[in-house]
């Protein structure tokens, strides 16, 4: 029956209907590298994150974390599940938009405040990028909402997902916002360069790692928004999930590397100190990391400890 159909479609429709299943895989496709990189990473984030007191860099990694589990799903039902009726279209878009939204600029406060701590802490530049980061997210929504008032769906060819009818592509906005702090991010951390990189190797990964992820990141949003202007409506957001699960994936992973790096500096730590030295030490240092000071969510840029992790 629904072959007969399929060959009932004229070019124009089976065109549409070929390159909205094309951009819908790629969904599909980072479902996929999310249970990977969960799946070998999922020992560290017990080990480093589950035991670890409740606090606000907690918070915020499982958050990041776990809210890509929602949304990831939810956008695969809606794009190859069949038979959805309009309003349930519109609830799981409503649903997948703003789960993404809020994941994505959760993992760019946990790459910014990063870049925060590598710089010390300086008063000015937090002040900046706060100045930065609640800009990013007051425009963003605004242009997220603008695009979701006008956003309508039409009944899918052969019942299959839920196909919108883009009356704006305002969406593109959010992703050149995006782009715009990455390149920033980039151009911070350049200034980094001298002293405080020879401090120690945590200190010389973050940095290098830091460069690469906003590299990634700043051309996968820029691709983002060139797709939302420019390409057919059928694939404008074929790569929307694939940077989502990116900036979870590297945000995480941040976190994780930074938890280590403090936990094997203390351990270390003891381990170079005299047997009666060690044995009182280990009473005072916990070992597991606490989140009650900002060096245990990113590394103290200027503990000379971190001298003892190669």
């Amino acid at each position: 029956m629904e072959g007969s159909a399929a060959m009932s479609l004229n070019v124009a429709e089976l065109r549409s209907l070929t390159l909205f299943r094309l951009g819908s895989y790629s969904a599909a496709v980072s479902a996929t590298l999310l249970f990977y990189d969960y799946s070998i990473t999922l020992a560290d984030e017990i080990d480093l994150i589950w035991f670890a007191p409740w606090g606000a860099g907690k918070g915020l990694f499982l958050l990041n974390r776990y809210l890509s589990f929602i949304d990831t799903p939810l956008w695969i039902y809606r794009d190859l599940g069949t038979r959805h009726s309009l309003s349930v279209c519109g609830t799981l878009d409503n649903i997948t938009g703003w789960t993404l939204i809020i994941g994505v600029l959760i993992a760019e406060v946990i790459m910014i405040l990063r870049v925060w701590a590598l710089w010390a802490r300086s008063r000015i530049l937090g002040a900046g990028l706060a100045v930065l980061s609640s800009g990013t997210f007051a425009g963003a929504v605004t242009a997220y909402v603008k695009y979701h008032q006008v956003r309508t769906y039409e009944p899918p060819v052969l019942d299959l997902g839920c196909r919108a009818v883009d009356n704006s592509r305002t969406d593109h906005v959010i992703y050149i916002l995006v782009t715009a702090v990455e390149i920033s991010m980039l151009i911070i951390m350049r200034g980094l360069r001298g002293d405080r990189l020879r401090y120690s190797s945590p200190i010389r990964r973050a940095y290098q790692d830091g460069v690469l992820y906003y590299v990634i990141l700043a051309i996968s949003s820029a691709l983002n928004a060139s797709m939302m202007g420019k390409a057919p409506h059928e694939l404008a957001t074929a790569l929307v999930m694939p940077q989502r699960i990116l900036h979870s994936i590297l945000s995480a992973r941040i976190m994780l590397r930074l938890r280590a790096d403090v936990v094997n500096r203390k351990a270390r730590l003891l381990e170079s100190m005299p047997f009666g030295d060690s044995i009182f030490a280990e009473s005072c240092v916990i070992v597991r990391p606490s989140q009650t000071e900002t060096s245990e969510w990113f590394g103290d840029p200027h503990s000379r400890h971190d001298g003892f992790v190669d």
